[in-house]
């Protein structure tokens, strides 16, 4: 009986016991708001100028491991924008359209829920329609916490900053995105396996 006792609260008080298994691949969906700046500088002149705010739509896929309470791994995110346009500077048909988010996270486990911090690198597409498409791309940081539930599924929230710049993709034209801020504050669900 003695020995019962003992390995039950050895089971308890076991780490395995003080948090979930993250372990594995992940996919979700993701929905938000986005807010950000774009300044341009080139033949057209130079502006800075602030978006309209606008929605995310958001697929995630990624791999999570686990040592201890430390969780750490990668991302592939790939958002579809709208309504994010300069609002009365460019007839409103300017857009905002994609985001491709590649990002390493790093988080600590209690319990079931996950809190992590996330450094990474993102691709954005910006349309300007009768002047030019622009790619721009940056570094990005952002943080968020996932909470585990039953059957492999989460829930969550993100918050992702990325710092842009870029070229218009003609070459035509010599204008410069020399800065752009776009974030991104998401509710996500997911299933990990």
């Amino acid at each position: 009986m003695k020995r019962l006792g003992f390995l039950a609260a050895a089971v308890l008080l076991s780490p395995a016991a003080l948090y979930a298994d993250f372990n594995g691949t992940y996919v979700g969906l993701g929905f938000g708001t986005t807010q950000g700046n774009i300044e341009f500088e080139g033949d057209l002149g130079t502006g800075d100028f602030d978006f309209n705010d606008g929605t995310a739509i958001s697929l995630f896929a990624g791999q999570n491991v686990s040592s201890g309470e430390l969780v750490y791994g990668y991302e592939l995110g790939y958002s579809s924008i709208s309504d994010m346009f300069v609002p009365g500077a460019f007839g409103d048909d300017d857009e905002l359209e994609d985001i491709f988010d590649l990002r390493g996270r790093l988080g600590y486990a209690v319990d079931d829920l996950l809190v992590y911090g996330a450094l990474g690198y993102s691709f954005v597409n910006y349309v300007e329609p009768g002047v030019s498409d622009y790619s721009i791309s940056g570094l990005s940081i952002g943080a968020g916490a996932e909470l585990h539930l039953d059957g492999g599924f989460f829930v969550g929230g993100d918050y992702t900053m990325r710092m842009l710049e870029g070229d218009a993709d003609d070459e035509d034209i010599d204008v410069d995105v020399t800065s752009s801020d776009v974030s991104t504050l998401a509710i996500r669900v997911g299933y990990s396996f």
